[in-house]
């Protein structure tokens, strides 16, 4: 499932409708629940001209809002990390799990300090380094060079969901 959230978001329902026919059987309540809320959204009820019928409703969570090809295409932020390494860092300068509020204040200011050196540097035309790890680097390049295969046509979607399968480092 993870390789629908690459796929061009006009592809992303034919992937999934792979996923559903290769899916083990015990996972056909996942496969189920993502397609409903993710893809291709719920069943309703409907009365129309006295009889009931069924309609498909629009996912809770279209792949507008959370598929992120564009991005690896362009090589933006996919997830949220800058504000994970805030917080890390943040929790790093407080240094403890249950600081004062003054100590809290004081490690604010100094976050603060930080901020305004980066903000007058870039304004300064200086580049702000950040360390991105070299296997980072691989895997986004290679996440890109999927990303526009599939969306050239020189890869099918289930060539591509096998190869992102692959390519995805679990936790």
């Amino acid at each position: 499932m993870d390789g629908l959230a690459f796929l061009p978001i006009d592809k992303v329902e034919e992937g999934m409708s792979h996923l559903r026919e290769t899916a083990p059987d015990h996972l056909n309540t996942i496969v189920d629940y993502f397609d409903t809320n993710y893809v291709k959204g719920p069943y309703r009820s409907v009365m129309v001209e006295g009889r009931l019928r069924f309609r498909r409703q629009p996912p809770r969570f279209p792949p507008a809002i959370w598929n992120v090809h564009d991005a690896t295409m362009q090589g933006e932020a996919r997830t949220n990390n800058a504000c994970e390494a805030w917080n890390n860092g943040f929790k790093h300068l407080v240094g403890h799990s249950n600081p004062s509020l003054w100590s809290v204040i004081n490690c604010l200011q100094k976050d603060n300090a930080i901020v305004e050196t980066d903000v007058l540097r870039h304004t300064r035309g200086e580049c702000i380094a950040r360390r991105v790890r070299k296997g980072t680097l691989i895997h986004q390049k290679r996440m890109a060079t999927l990303c526009s295969k599939v969306a050239s046509g020189s890869m099918s979607v289930v060539e591509f969901l096998e190869a992102v399968g692959r390519s995805i480092r679990l936790h």
